[in-house]
């Protein structure tokens, strides 16, 4: 299980305020899904703080962190896309499936449920291939 959180593009990292947060865990996971021992383990990644998200659009512009995002930058959709994207494209093995999204709004009861249950089930069956990737519907996942 990796963990990113939806807003960190707009803060930079507390240890040398120099490197920005969305990019530093964006290295962190292509680090930690390539190795090698982990090779065979399925991996669930968290995008966390989705209700948070609209409020850091009006603060920061993802645009200027993502230079290569063509969308808006007040398009939560476009951005959550773009940022799994993203991610999916730091996974080098071969392997389909290895990795599920999950866009959860802490703030839902019901969506933290969904996203345990996911957790569960993917931990039980050892594969994440029976889950797809649900887009949000405003602050709840879908």
């Amino acid at each position: 299980m990796f963990t990113v959180s939806l807003t960190e593009f707009g803060t930079m990292c507390y240890e040398d305020e120099m490197t920005n947060r969305a990019w530093e865990s964006l290295e962190c996971f292509s680090r930690v899904v390539n190795l090698p021992v982990l090779k065979d383990v399925p991996f669930i990644l968290i995008f966390a703080k989705a209700d948070a998200l609209p409020f850091m659009t009006k603060r920061v512009r993802f645009g200027t962190v993502f230079r290569n995002y063509s969308g808006r930058d007040d398009d939560c959709a476009a951005i959550v896309n773009y940022l799994k994207d993203r991610y999916l494209k730091e996974y080098k093995g071969t392997e389909t499936g290895k990795i599920l999204p999950v866009v959860m709004n802490a703030l839902d009861p019901k969506a933290i449920e969904k996203a345990l249950q996911i957790m569960v089930d993917v931990i039980l069956e050892g594969t994440t291939s029976s889950f797809t990737f649900k887009m949000w519907d405003g602050f709840n996942v879908v």
